[in-house]
């Protein structure tokens, strides 16, 4: 509900809600004697740390745009384009260009910048029926589509020219019929050096072809072509540059914006004729295989007046999108609009971002009654303050246009008896959904780019969340183009920044493969594998005489080209002083091994070879097993304290952080007989590192039977916890454990959403048993501090339901199957026989753990075993 306030005499900073929106989970019971397994009764009544579960909600977000055309129909019914190329005359006589360069900077940008050109199309259509109306089309850099007066999409997703993608929209229902239409395109060239687009490259553009077709079967075709007209507009003036070269500021001059262009009856006699030509031949053009963003207008939730002109404007969660505003002012008035993440004082938003980014820009009104004030470009922010404004601000005259790739809120439901772990999930599911747009963003404001190793922990996440790959294959192919520049991958894309972060580049097979075995994609794996020959080999010219990587110095862009962890306060003291944020200027490698490498390398080596062996290269697959053998014996004699059995951070160091111990257990570098010195190192250090190397963490724990302490670190109150974030009052995950401990700390960083992760795949247990989830293996992993748990998972194969509850002397878990699926379960303790459905089933110890002797069929189905033979004895 909105709140609208006034202050008198002082401010007011907004409370907080310290109650949780528990979404009540039920899982009917089947068994005799047991009516259902009800969550709710088990819930603990202690305050959660923020509402998170109701934060942004559907209430108050309104879809707006047209219905996308699916891909894959395009993909099956590619366009046979007839239209033809449009550009601002700008770019008359501009030969294209195509910069790799490592560095973000004022000297690497185009000549030519931040152009907002319109462009439109009037036409007549005749009054018959129209049957449908499809849209396609594409520009360089971006596009806003409108077809008359109404928003229609924006896109298309950031790709290279040689692969490059177009969208289709279903317009029949914005068509009038017998009377004028207008199609109206604002193109965007930001002609910057940076992560958020493909530019700097003098490539700009239009193209479009609307199809209609009507009732009586005749075809219809308008194409751009030389009847169009265009208006390079000045109204964006750009007097700064937000993060690393990422984007402009827009001081809107609304005296200087054409109003009503997109409109049908716009006199645009005095606009300028486009350059046409043909498609450009350095395009490659496809259907984007994922749908254009989703646009909603969304509501603010709080509204204050703080003096005259004067207004605070929170929307209650962090977003990715555009403020607007009707507004009536006097010709030439400017007002004074901040955007933030947090506030600086009591409804004052801090909009000089620790993000380097300064959300200050100043607007000059046109005197137009009721005009619209927005921007183009997205920022990410949750509040928003004006000064100097005209009029009154009713709720009714802002609201922000939020943007986000499509995410159906009800593909994955999870809900448990502690509330701080609902509100941790609810956190990352918002950060991961506000941070992924056209790709898995690092974040919305300072950088808006697709780093490798952020779209590992995000892109595992979000297919969680939505069971939607497309965008993880998207990715996958959009990394794999950039071995066109470098066999090794860049670490970002898709752009023409040539970093290469070791560690990142190494993960591009790991998650290969997890997308496999989700999707059950193998065309997908034999197109790339190629690319993983090529990275395999890339990095096989760092190999040292024992097979161990070396001094691995980036080929493209140069400088020692490993991570670790980030930022370089939350390394645990790694003793590799070349690493980003440690080196000195004479600092450069020589004879340089960094051990938690090792384990990146390790675990790719082991990845390809799978890979391989899937797409029936046996022989590649036995050079890789060969190689990472090789690899495992020179690590673990090369690199491990015999004293402690602990691995240090590089030979001859002393120090064994721990990074340097996480990654051999989490590839598997180390045998499980030698892991107990590595565990009890992890159990010391807990989470002393950042939040992004915490998936690994976990992911190490888990995977050593560790669970309950990995829930522990999961919901602990340390300061380096997802606690931490939530005390200070984030409503999407943030950059790091709290916003002190980085130096630029953005407010929504999904690649700390390692929790959901852990609780879908190790806490509940739940992930496919054989590629596409044409069976499921269930292995919860429940503390016993954990009275119950509740989880719904969309997979390729329907929806899978699991849930749990702890009685005095039993433990009752719940299954629902897809039809035409199995599942394998395995329990923690000992148990001879198992209730299932309520009749006894055999369970084969292992361990500690006991799997049932028969996989269960498809259905709903209840286990129950004993708590007493839940441990060893």
């Amino acid at each position: 509900m909105l709140e609208v306030t006034t202050n008198h005499g002082g401010n007011r900073r907004p409370t907080r809600s310290r109650g949780i929106d528990r979404q009540e989970v039920v899982r009917e019971e089947v068994a005799a004697g047991v009516d259902r397994l009800e969550l709710k009764s088990v819930m603990t009544e202690q305050p959660a740390l923020g509402s998170l579960t109701g934060a942004h909600t559907a209430a108050g977000k309104l879809p707006i745009g047209a219905r996308p055309i699916d891909p894959q129909r395009m993909r099956e019914t590619p366009v046979a384009w007839q239209a033809r190329w449009l550009q601002d005359p700008i770019f008359a006589g501009v030969a294209p260009v195509e910069k790799i360069h490592p560095h973000r900077c004022a000297e690497n940008n185009g000549r030519i910048q931040n152009i907002h050109t319109l462009f439109r199309r009037e036409f007549l259509l005749p009054a018959r029926r129209i049957s449908t109306a499809h849209l396609y089309l594409t520009a360089d850099d971006t596009y806003r589509l409108y077809l008359n007066g109404q928003f229609v999409g924006l896109g298309p997703a950031p790709s290279f020219p040689f692969d490059y993608f177009y969208n289709g929209y279903d317009v029949t229902g914005f068509l009038r019929e017998g009377r004028p239409n207008v199609i109206g395109a604002h193109v965007f060239y930001q002609g910057l050096h940076n992560l958020a687009h493909v530019s700097a490259d003098n490539l700009q553009g239009l193209l479009v072809q609307l199809e209609i077709r009507f009732a009586d079967g005749a075809p219809l075709r308008i194409v751009s072509d030389g009847s169009w007209r265009c208006c390079r507009t000045a109204a964006y003036e750009a007097r700064q540059i937000y993060g690393y070269q990422t984007a402009f500021s827009e001081h809107i001059d609304l005296r200087r914006w054409p109003a009503g262009w997109e409109s049908p009856g716009f006199d645009d006699r005095d606009w300028s004729a486009p350059l046409v030509g043909d498609i450009p031949k350095i395009y490659s053009l496809s259907p984007q295989p994922t749908p254009p963003v989703a646009v909603c207008r969304t509501a603010p939730v709080r509204l204050v007046k703080r003096g005259p002109g004067h207004y605070f404007i929170d929307f209650g969660c962090e977003l990715a999108g555009e403020v607007a505003f009707r507004v009536t002012g006097a010709p030439g008035q400017v007002v004074e609009i901040r955007h933030g993440e947090e506030t600086d004082g009591p409804d004052s938003v801090r909009y000089q971002m620790r993000c380097n980014c300064n959300y200050q820009e100043f607007c000059t009104l046109s005197g137009r009654p009721a005009e619209l004030l927005t921007f183009f470009d997205y920022k990410g922010f949750r509040y928003v303050e004006v000064l100097g404004w005209p009029e009154e601000l009713r709720p009714e005259n802002v609201w922000a246009h939020e943007r986000h790739y499509p995410f159906p809120d009800g593909a994955a439901r999870f809900q448990s008896s502690n509330p701080l772990l609902n509100d941790i999930w609810h956190m990352c599911r918002n950060g991961v959904r506000v941070g992924t747009v056209d790709t898995y963003l690092d974040c919305p404001t300072r950088e808006k780019g697709g780093f490798v190793g952020d779209a590992f922990v995000t892109g595992i996440s979000h297919l969680i969340l939505t069971g939607d790959a497309r965008i993880l294959r998207k990715f996958l192919n959009d990394v794999a183009n950039t071995g066109r520049y470098c066999p090794g991958l860049f670490s970002t894309a898709p752009n023409r920044v040539s970093g290469e972060i070791a560690d990142y580049s190494l993960l591009w097979p790991v998650l290969l493969e997890y997308y496999y075995q989700w999707t059950d994609d193998r065309a997908l794996v034999g197109k790339l594998l190629p690319v993983v020959r090529g990275l395999v080999d890339y990095y096989a010219g760092y190999e040292n005489d024992d097979g161990l990587l070396q001094d691995v110095v980036g080929r493209v862009g140069g400088g020692y080209s490993v991570l670790v962890d980030w930022p370089a306060n939350l390394r645990d003291d790694y003793d590799d002083p070349c690493l980003m944020g440690n080196r000195r200027t004479e600092a450069s490698p020589r004879g340089v091994v960094n051990t938690q490498l090792q384990g990146h390398y390790y675990a790719m080596l082991r990845a390809a070879r799978r890979l391989a062996d899937l797409a029936g290269d046996g022989g590649f697959a036995r050079q890789l097993r060969a190689r990472a053998d090789r690899l495992q014996q020179a690590a673990l004699r090369r690199l491990r304290c015999p004293e402690t059995g602990l691995f240090v951070d590089r030979p001859g160091s002393t120090h064994s952080s721990l990074h340097a111990n996480v990654m051999p257990l989490v590839s598997g570098l180390v045998p499980p007989d030698q892991r107990a010195p590595l565990l009890a190192q992890v159990k010391r250090k807990r989470l002393s590192c950042g939040v992004y190397f915490s998936w690994f963490v976990l992911k190490a724990l888990y995977d050593n039977g560790e669970g309950t302490l990995a829930y522990e670190l999961m919901t602990s109150q340390d300061r380096h916890s997802w606690h931490s974030m939530l005390q200070a009052g984030a409503t999407t995950c943030l950059e790091a454990w709290a916003p002190d401990l980085k130096w630029n700390t953005s407010w929504c960083h999904p690649w700390s959403s390692a929790p959901i992760g852990m609780i879908a795949h190790e806490l509940i247990g739940l992930r496919p048993g054989a590629p596409g989830w044409k069976s499921i293996r269930f292995a919860p992993q429940m503390p016993e501090d954990l009275q119950a748990a509740a989880l719904t998972l969309t997979t390729p194969r329907g929806v899978v339901e699991a849930a749990f509850r702890r009685a005095t002397d039993t433990i009752t878990y719940q299954l629902v199957v897809p039809t035409g699926c199995t599942a394998t379960c395995r329990f923690p303790g000992r148990h001879a026989m198992i209730r299932v459905n309520g009749t006894e089933r055999a369970g084969v110890v292992d361990g500690r753990d006991t799997t049932l002797a028969e996989p269960l069929g498809d259905g709903r189905h209840t286990v129950v075993v004993w708590a007493a033979c839940e441990r060893d004895p």
